[in-house]
């Protein structure tokens, strides 16, 4: 899929690091990973832990002994 948009050509050359698409990519990536730490934010004190802190670590610790 191909979109044209016009940027400001002093800000993309003070982020892009080797290619415009990849200044691109990086601004996507930047972008949702905003928009995921939002949609935490607003699941903060809405979930209900069973587990404990111990209970986790331990399965944790189960799960790294089998890599």
């Amino acid at each position: 899929m191909a979109t044209t948009v016009t940027l400001d050509s002093d800000l993309l050359e003070e982020v892009m690091e080797e290619t415009k698409a990849s200044a691109v990519r990086k601004a996507l990536e930047e972008w949702l990973r905003e928009r995921r730490i939002q949609e935490l934010r607003a699941m903060l004190g809405t979930i209900q832990m069973q587990f404990t802190n111990e209970e986790i670590e331990a399965l944790e610790d189960e799960l790294c002994s089998f890599s």
